[in-house]
């Protein structure tokens, strides 16, 4: 490139986080390849394009059924891709399928003698190509309203969360709200999905996120609805330089997605520390992939305060806030009992009175360190244990006496709680 300069042209091709690696390899790659072009991937519409054209090439024509399967059937395709997304090459291998069970049509209406449009595409030449997937309206580009029902009733179920769940209720009447001023063609506030989850271990962040996540995705504000769960050690590498690209991997991972970042404050112990590594990437990525996915940061209520207040870069980023209590005795109580139905076992009365005097006691003695819905299904667990050891010592037991769980069985857990 340097001794016949000007006398050829190289083009370098691939994969974008390869090519950017291959290029930061090598002081002198960066320094000759100045040009660079971003082939962004087929958007459904562009996808069915391409497929009437090349069927208009060979004197055909999709029916209208056919073609509304297809649109579905290219959304699914395209909001669950990853980087080997096969765009045109999608269309090419579907449309080659198309014309040969259209020739089989032929064929066999030689022997049926049924009447066949020869320049037609129809959903049964296509049927068996797209079948494979799932039903994809719910993953339709602007969501489906069942799916997003059933994944508000899941998070109302939820134990407890009272002030997370009217806060996710207020943003969800936002962004719908918003949603209908951009259709009427109004113009719309831009609003920020970034939040940042406060609150104690076991109080229900991860399970929150996870379906919140799923409820952008129904809204047709996320492409994929995932969620990817990292902490410090998953965001910071050893070596000068590493955190970068590591940061860089894991958000490719989150994109259409959610980033869930637990214990978030500590990316920020100081100047010289990687993690500010970590949020100098993360802050220029929410800026260049806008849209493109949810950053929420969580961890305990005064500490993810400072680290939100740190920099101005994440207070302006991160708007939402949402704060989890922690389980009180009652609650606590439901969710082991809700726990233990779902193993196959039940609490009897006094069981139930036992676990809530324990639940209440440790409830009152808590601190920042308090387990919540952890701690719940430890004692259940340590509960079990006991059912067990008891059951072992019966030389005869019926089924009833392998679900249930007595008062005896949970009164150890208090004698060994020292309560």
């Amino acid at each position: 490139m340097e001794d016949d300069r000007g006398k050829f042209i190289t083009i370098a091709a691939g994969y974008t986080d390869q090519m950017n690696r291959f290029l930061d390899s090598n002081p002198g790659l960066r320094s000759r390849f100045t040009k660079t072009f971003h082939f962004e991937d087929y958007n459904p519409d562009e996808l069915l394009q391409i497929t009437l054209d090349n069927l208009e090439q060979s004197n055909l024509k999709l029916s209208e059924e056919a073609k509304e399967n297809l649109i579905t059937y290219y959304n699914e395709q395209y909001r669950n891709r990853d980087k080997n997304f096969g765009n045109a090459r999608i269309v090419r291998d579907l449309v080659d399928k198309a014309k040969q069970n259209l020739l089989l049509r032929k064929a066999d209406r030689d022997r049926t003698k049924k009447k066949v449009d020869e320049q037609l595409i129809i959903l049964n030449d296509i049927k068996e190509i797209i079948s494979d997937e799932e039903p994809s309206e719910k993953y339709v580009i602007k969501g489906n309203r069942e799916k997003l029902e059933s994944e508000l009733k899941e998070l109302q179920s939820l134990t407890g969360l009272k002030s997370v769940k009217g806060s996710v209720e207020k943003l969800i009447s936002s962004l719908k709200v918003a949603q209908l001023r951009k259709q009427q063609g109004l113009k719309v506030m831009e609003k920020s999905l970034h939040a940042v989850f406060v609150g104690n271990p076991g109080t229900g962040k991860t399970t929150v996120a996870r379906i919140l996540s799923r409820i952008y995705k129904e809204l047709g504000l996320l492409e994929k609805g995932h969620l990817i769960e990292v902490d410090r050690t998953g965001l910071v590498a050893g070596y000068q330089g590493q955190t970068a690209i590591k940061t860089d991997e894991v958000i490719q991972q989150a994109l259409g997605g959610t980033l869930f970042i637990d214990e978030a404050y500590t990316l920020s112990r100081g100047t010289n520390d990687f993690g500010q590594e970590v949020i100098d990437t993360l802050l220029k990525r929410m800026e260049d992939y806008k849209d493109n996915f949810v950053v929420i940061a969580a961890g305990y209520p005064e500490e993810m305060k400072r680290f939100v207040t740190s920099n101005p870069g994440l207070e302006s980023r991160f708007q939402n806030f949402f704060t989890f209590e922690d389980y009180n005795g009652r609650q606590l109580l439901e969710i082991s009992a809700e726990i233990a139905v779902q193993h196959g076992y039940n609490l009897d009365e006094g069981a139930l009175q036992m676990m809530l005097e324990i639940f209440q006691h440790l409830y009152s003695k808590r601190d920042k360190n308090f387990g919540n819905a952890r701690t719940a299904k430890n004692i259940l667990y340590k509960t079990i244990s006991n059912q067990e050891a008891r059951i072992s010592q019966q030389y005869e037991h019926s089924k009833e006496d392998l679900m249930t769980i007595r008062f005896e069985d949970v009164e150890k857990v208090k004698n060994d709680l020292i309560i």
